[in-house]
């Protein structure tokens, strides 16, 4: 249903272009990998919004619609244009979050893509031939970049309402984590949160574990 290679062929014929893409995910997105969703997704993924896709892969995803957001509350583009205005903008978007694949149906997207060999590499087409579709999904590894930490090590679960990040025996003084920051989010003493500017208006969340080996970060809710 798919073909990998630095010039991939289509497959021709499938109806089934999530569950084509749920198993190229797992085969080959690494676990601490995320994949990002290039322009907008809209419906295009199997008829429906793609917040589901985490789920059936494993896999963490960046996307602007990963819902049905309301009209005018997000940017149905993606990277964000104070990005995608820079030169390389959509490279340092992904390797400033982790970013290890990127995929897209969009031409114009797919085209800048392809436009930068030193950055990303094209690995695979997948092609839903649908009557109501008959689109081509083209997917991109991206070179240099993966890893949820942006200082320090370790290993991070992201699940519902909480991110697990264990620092094993020697817990450093600080560690910054690949995720945005808010100040709702909790954890519990002697371990503390902070923001961490990563530039380009992107905040990342700080941990300083004080001598804990895992801490476990919560969204607070307002009620």
């Amino acid at each position: 249903r798919y073909y990998a290679g630095r010039t991939p062929d289509p497959y021709v014929g499938t109806r089934r272009i999530v569950d084509d893409l749920a198993s190229w995910i797992r085969a080959n997105v690494p676990e601490d990998g995320r994949i990002l969703f290039a322009g907008s997704a809209v419906h295009a993924y199997g008829r429906g919004h793609i917040a589901y896709l985490p789920i059936m892969t494993g896999r963490e995803m960046m996307a602007c619609d990963y819902y049905g957001f309301p009209r005018g509350m997000v940017e149905m583009n993606y990277p964000p244009r104070a990005f995608r205005a820079q030169p390389d903008g959509c490279y340092a978007f992904a390797r400033q979050h982790g970013v290890t694949h990127v995929i897209s149906f969009r031409n114009s997207h797919i085209a800048c893509y392809r436009s930068e060999p030193e950055h990303f590499r094209e690995v695979v087409t997948l092609v839903d031939r649908d009557e109501a579709a008959n689109r081509d999904y083209v997917v991109f590894e991206v070179k240099d970049s993966g890893g949820r930490f942006a200082e320090g090590r370790g290993k991070v679960h992201a699940d519902f309402n909480r991110i697990s990040v264990d620092f094993g025996a020697e817990p450093p003084e600080m560690s910054v984590i690949r995720y945005n920051w808010s100040d709702r989010l909790k954890v519990s003493a002697p371990a503390a949160l902070e923001p961490y500017d990563a530039g380009n208006g992107v905040v990342f969340i700080g941990i300083r574990p004080n001598g804990m080996s895992r801490v476990d970060i919560r969204y607070e809710s307002r009620f």
